[in-house]
């Protein structure tokens, strides 16, 4: 399970979702490129449905990578919550998905797509494809998948 940030200077690493000290080059958990990459960044994946977390350890990740996210200005999140077993969608799946609908409506992101949704049929989809090239080459795109969800943040 990621790890919770030691200070609001630390980022998350997209790649392990743990803290990223802003003086460290990589991330001290995986490897992965630390804050002078984030910089760059116009979305980030989260993988929150495949890491055997409960509801409640699912949550605090979402939102220290929200608070994280809005401070290194990257604008999208790209949350991946999983389906669920059950054929129903998982919890994981519901309590994001109303987690965003309150967040929309307190103002805190600006807006959130199921992944459903997350396609050439959709304006908002283009949209962010044209404002963010980088989306396009994940295997979400066109894919009409009910495991993701994306949040763009204000900004």
């Amino acid at each position: 399970m990621p790890q919770s940030p030691s200070s609001r200077n630390d980022d998350i690493c997209t790649d392990c979702g743990n803290p990223v000290p802003v003086s460290a080059a990589l991330c001290p958990y995986c490897g992965a490129v630390g804050r002078a990459e984030l910089a760059r960044v116009d979305f980030v994946e989260l993988d929150i449905g495949h890491a055997n977390m409960t509801w409640k350890e699912a949550s605090e990740t979402l939102h220290v990578l929200l608070v994280d996210a809005r401070s290194a200005a990257i604008p999208i999140l790209l949350v991946i919550h999983g389906y669920g077993s059950s054929g129903q969608g998982g919890s994981i799946r519901q309590h994001v998905r109303k987690l965003c609908r309150t967040l929309q409506s307190d103002g805190s992101i600006a807006g959130w797509m199921r992944g459903e949704d997350f396609g050439a049929s959709s304006s908002w989809a283009t949209e962010l494809i044209k404002r963010y090239p980088g989306l396009r080459q994940t295997p979400h795109w066109n894919a009409a998948n009910p495991g993701i969800t994306l949040i763009s943040l204000p900004g």
